[in-house]
């Protein structure tokens, strides 16, 4: 991945990170409202319980933009958490904040690994060391 590359994913990244801290400031839709009358609080709570998954939703997805820019900022981004190929650019074009190539995806996918934890794990926490020394050794072979 050359630096061009790297800086416009990290832009689409921020951009992301941006867009979810501000969806996450807007909490009013989780406010309990009591009415005289229980079925008239049927509606609001499910609304609220829309509004509450949304916002689960993208605490997690602000956490995964989070532990890729990091990734970006130590040398990591774009490196597979699983067998240490470079996701391709493709991949992260569409998901900026992916941790697994498209091969081991599948394979997670289809239940014949079960790196969820890990992966979850790996993506919030720095990279570990072998990733990045994969990284750096990707980088010097592309300069």
């Amino acid at each position: 991945m050359t630096q061009l590359q790297l800086k416009g994913l990290k832009t689409k990244l921020e951009t992301n990170q941006k867009d979810l801290c501000g969806s996450l400031q807007n909490r009013g839709s989780i406010a309990v409202e009591r009415t005289p009358d229980l079925t008239d609080e049927a509606d609001p709570a499910a609304e609220r319980d829309i509004a509450l998954w949304n916002l689960d939703s993208n605490s997690v997805q602000l956490r995964l933009v989070e532990a890729a820019l990091a990734r970006a900022a130590d040398g990591t981004y774009g490196c597979c958490l699983n067998c240490e190929e470079q996701i391709s650019l493709k991949r992260l074009a569409a998901l900026p904040h992916a941790v697994l190539c498209v091969t081991c995806q599948q394979e997670e996918d289809e239940g014949r690994m079960n790196l969820g934890a890990y992966c979850e794990a790996a993506s919030l926490d720095s990279a570990p060391e072998k990733h990045k020394r994969r990284a750096l050794r990707t980088q010097s072979a592309n300069a």
